[in-house]
């Protein structure tokens, strides 16, 4: 493949994915390790971690950190339940509550290691309605990424704050929450602590979270 045929091929695959190819991707399309070395060296392509490259030219997209992680571990052609984007990265991707990111959390329906600094990947399976579809990137509904937070361990008042940026986004509802309080394993004492945070900070008209059984 020519040195021009190469860039049209990285460039046509990065256009659909944020700027962004793996290496992988450029393999798949007939770009060798050294013709991409030579594109990288020549200003053509950055590399932003191992296995990912950005396109000249191509802005750097919101929440780079957390899409280069995913794509670098996604294997295409798996149902988009195979990895998908979870706890405080989730809450960022939907732009709801205010954490610090220690590490970014991927899901899989297996145990598998990420091989990457700063990415967990944790056994669960999810089903379709568990995952939404944001930024390009499979990530758990809003619902789910509070849940999930607080199987984490975050604060239940934090993670409260995180839910009145849902709830006013209109990403979610009261009751989405409260059946996915139950859905995922959170501490009965976290449970509460958030339903209490929660209650008092939404208007009074709004559906109770404590499901009929409380």
């Amino acid at each position: 493949m020519g040195w021009h045929d190469g860039q049209r091929a990285i460039n046509a695959i990065a256009a659909e994915q944020w700027g962004l190819v793996t290496t992988r991707q450029a393999f798949g399309a007939g770009v060798n390790r050294m013709h991409l070395s030579r594109l990288a060296a020549a200003g053509l392509a950055e590399r932003l971690s191992q296995g990912v490259y950005r396109v000249a030219g191509a802005p750097q997209p919101e929440h780079q950190e957390i899409l280069v992680a995913w794509l670098a571990l996604h294997e295409f052609g798996q149902p988009r339940t195979s990895l998908v984007v979870g706890g405080v990265a989730a809450a960022q991707l939907h732009g709801i509550g205010q954490f610090w990111m220690r590490e970014i959390d991927l899901l899989a329906p297996t145990r598998r290691r990420s091989g990457r600094d700063g990415v967990r990947i944790r056994a669960t399976r999810l089903g379709e309605r568990e995952v939404v579809t944001v930024h390009g990137v499979p990530t758990l509904a809003p619902s789910h990424t509070i849940s999930d937070l607080l199987v984490l361990g975050e604060s239940p008042d934090t993670v409260a704050d995180a839910a009145v940026d849902a709830l006013e986004l209109g990403i979610t509802t009261t009751a989405a929450i409260r059946e996915a309080l139950l859905d995922q394993p959170v501490a009965d004492a976290a449970r509460e602590m958030f339903t209490d945070a929660l209650e008092q900070r939404i208007a009074t008209d709004q559906t109770s979270l404590r499901s009929p059984r409380d």
